[in-house]
């Protein structure tokens, strides 16, 4: 297959879908990159063998049957990319050679964009990330792909031996795996492996687990990850498995964490509990979870013991029936601890739900709530903005680590509202309906009239830019998610909207969202 040699002037005018990232990887490629393309019966894992740092295999649509397993790298600044000719006709993996993984990628500096992996019934993993002789894999980015229908895990990077570094997850669907959506790091912690910097953000994640086991997304121990507006959904057992690692961060004190788990949306789980914390250094803020049979949020001593310190359960809103919103085991030892400012709506048991840890564990701003309608705009609609006895009772949170809420904006504390969304946030949601995607979209309030121009009405659905047109007033809309589900114009709906009256007008922010665009300078 001969490569492509153009000058990037020269590229086809259509913008990728995942455009702000597309455009940062042209920017580095080297002057002498190529694009491969390959179409479906080619040989795409001949070719991708034979890239060289910079340059781009471009898969054409239709179905590849085959699997790859490969040692390859691209170069710091230069990855080497494997994605779809045409992002809006996604080519699809779904190997008949009896391939274990879809892509087995030993080496760094991997981009993989615009893809269906799946379906793939008998493997074990959609992209399995191994080191090469350097021990570690760095500089790996997994975008705006669907991963379907797979035996195995979604994304695995557990490779006895590897040190991870650099893993992005972004705005990619996985859906009806046997194993975990994102699996990081090893069971037995850094005496295998490690992951010392990840960042999972804006992924559709359901169905996972189907073989019995898997969360939607596993940090092991040991492994620090950034694991944020995330939709999680139906996976047994936990929607996020957090286990911390103590030793990989100093005792100082000073509130430092490992693990960051805010702005999502989880549940419900098929069992157990929406999210599973067995150890710091761990911060959970600003999350929104209904939970399962074991509850929302529970933390408790895990396979690594002696883990239960430095971990902060931050502004996070529990919808619960059955096990308990919070559930906090082995806390009263003492250690840097804090449960504060969360809103807790224990709907089998009203007004119950928050624990009372003993110890030295910090707890204070909490809020479970009597009744609904005294506390959320709208449960049963899941508009969740906060009311009644939920605003104005947040506290300051040890280490100012509440400093914002889940759509962004500062919080002011003490006296903000209780609970992921802050005083002046409204949230609207259908997130926690079965088929129904959500997205995050963050509007401020904007000085100028209301102009609406032409140009704008896709984009809520089309573009993380919400469009291009002209007016001159009108909201400034920092679309803060628009994952690839949502371009894809499926319904659904998980919005922020801001200012005095939000969660009146929130239906109106509905309409409003597909006219709003984001103000150019």
């Amino acid at each position: 297959m001969a490569p492509l040699h153009r000058p990037l002037s020269a590229r086809p005018a259509r913008a990728s879908l995942w455009a702000a990232g597309a455009l940062a990887l042209l920017a580095a490629r080297p002057a002498a990159a190529a694009d491969y393309t390959v179409a479906a019966g080619g040989d795409w894992c001949a070719v991708l063998s034979a890239t060289l740092p910079g340059d781009r295999v471009l898969l054409g649509p239709g179905t590849h049957t085959s699997g790859c397993a490969l040692t390859l790298s691209g170069a710091d600044g230069a990855p080497i990319t494997l994605a779809a000719a045409d992002p809006l006709d996604p080519p699809r993996l779904s190997p008949t050679d009896g391939s274990p993984a879809i892509l087995s990628w030993t080496g760094s500096h991997l981009v993989v964009e615009g893809l269906t992996f799946g379906p793939h019934a008998a493997g074990e993993a959609g992209l399995r990330l191994l080191p090469d002789t350097t021990g570690e894999v760095r500089g790996v980015e997994l975008r705006g792909n669907q991963l379907v229908d797979l035996g195995g895990v979604g994304l695995e990077a557990t490779s006895p031996g590897a040190l991870y570094e650099n893993i992005v997850v972004v705005e990619n669907t996985m859906a009806r795996l046997g194993g975990a959506g994102v699996a990081l790091g090893c069971s037995a912690g850094a005496v295998d492996c490690r992951v010392g910097s990840a960042t999972v953000e804006a992924n559709l994640i359901e169905d996972t687990g189907l073989s019995g086991t898997g969360a939607g997304v596993e940090l092991r121990p040991d492994s620090a990850a950034h694991i944020l507006r995330n939709v999680i959904r139906r996976s047994p057992g936990a929607l996020i498995d957090v286990h911390g690692g103590l030793a990989q961060l100093p005792a100082d004190g000073a509130g430092n964490v490992l693990a960051r788990v805010e702005a999502n949306r989880l549940g419900p789980p098929t069992s157990g509990a929406a999210l599973r914390v067995y150890g710091g250094p761990t911060l959970v803020r600003n999350n929104v979870l209904i939970g399962g049979v074991d509850g929302g949020i529970l933390s408790v001593d895990g396979p690594v013991p002696g883990q239960l310190d430095r971990i902060y359960l931050l502004g996070n809103t529990v919808l619960a029936s059955g096990g308990d919103a919070i559930t906090l085991l082995g806390w009263s030892t003492g250690g840097d601890l804090a449960m504060q400012n969360n809103a807790v709506l224990q709907e089998d048991r009203l007004g119950e739900g928050l624990p009372t840890p003993g110890g030295s564990v910090a707890v204070g701003g909490n809020q479970s709530c009597a009744e609904p309608e005294l506390c959320f705009a709208d449960r049963a609609a899941l508009d969740l903005s906060p009311a009644g006895p939920l605003v104005g009772g947040a506290i300051i949170a040890v280490h100012n680590h509440l400093d914002a809420d889940l759509c962004g904006l500062p919080r002011v504390l003490p006296g903000d509202a209780v609970g992921a969304l802050g005083a002046e946030s409204a949230l609207l949601s259908g997130w926690g309906t079965a088929g129904a995607p959500a997205d995050l979209y963050c509007p401020s309030p904007d000085t100028g009239p209301a102009d609406g121009g032409d140009g704008a009405a896709d984009g809520a659905a089309d573009g993380a830019d919400g469009g291009s047109g002209d007016g001159g007033g009108g909201d400034d809309v920092v679309v803060r998610r628009v994952p690839a589900y949502a371009r894809a114009k499926e319904s659904g709906g998980f919005g922020c909207a801001t200012g005095p009256g939000a969660p009146v007008a929130a239906g109106l922010l509905v309409a409003a969202l597909a006219l709003a665009r984001r103000r150019r300078g």
